[in-house]
């Protein structure tokens, strides 16, 4: 297992609020692999704050990155 960042955009049906992305930190067998349980988290993690993703290939990709590089600032912390 290898570790991986995946930031997704969320759909266009959930982009109301300015905080428009999803950064996902897992363990995975490959990136692709790692895509796709960052859409499954994202999935989740949105339905506990009441929004509904159809599919989670609603969430578009952005990146993928090999590792969890550490983040020195959000764009909403500006």
């Amino acid at each position: 297992m290898n570790k991986y960042t995946t930031v997704l955009l969320r759909p266009d049906y959930l982009q109301e609020d300015g905080n428009d992305t999803y950064t996902a930190y897992n363990e995975a067998l490959d990136a692709r692999h790692a895509i796709k349980l960052a859409r499954l988290e994202a999935q989740k993690a949105l339905k506990k704050d009441a929004l509904i993703v159809n599919d989670p290939l609603d969430l578009a990709l952005i990146m993928c990155f090999n590792g969890w590089p550490p983040i020195a600032l959000y764009g909403f912390q500006e």
